[in-house]
């Protein structure tokens, strides 16, 4: 008995992954002066092999505002981006994150 050497994931598997994974994104926690704030998300979108996710501070918050994190409802992080912004009251700030999926063959022999 042979097992199949190439696994293709399809067009759809990809949107039906990533929405599966973009579902389980629902908040997001950044520290603003030093004091962990949660945020909802503004949008999250799937498009191809790519999921994208933004959140919106609105104008109120400002000072140092870094480490972005996206949480599931646990409040587990899953993705974080490390940027420090100095923002002021004058303007809002979106913030986006973005993943790219990218099938990787397995070499011969592994998973066997």
């Amino acid at each position: 008995m042979s097992a199949l050497s190439k696994t293709i994931i399809t067009p759809l598997g990809f949107e039906v992954f990533l929405n599966a994974i973009a579902k389980e994104i629902t908040g997001s926690r950044v520290l603003v002066n030093g004091v962990a704030t949660e945020f909802e998300l503004y949008k999250k979108t799937v498009e191809g092999n790519r999921l994208r996710v933004f959140l919106l501070l609105n104008k109120i918050t400002e000072g140092e505002i870094k480490d972005f994190r996206l949480i599931d409802r646990h409040g587990r992080e899953l993705a974080e981006n490390i940027e420090v912004v100095q923002k002021t009251s004058l303007r809002g700030l979106l913030v986006r994150f973005e993943m790219a999926f990218v099938e990787t063959p397995m070499k011969e022999g592994v998973g066997k």
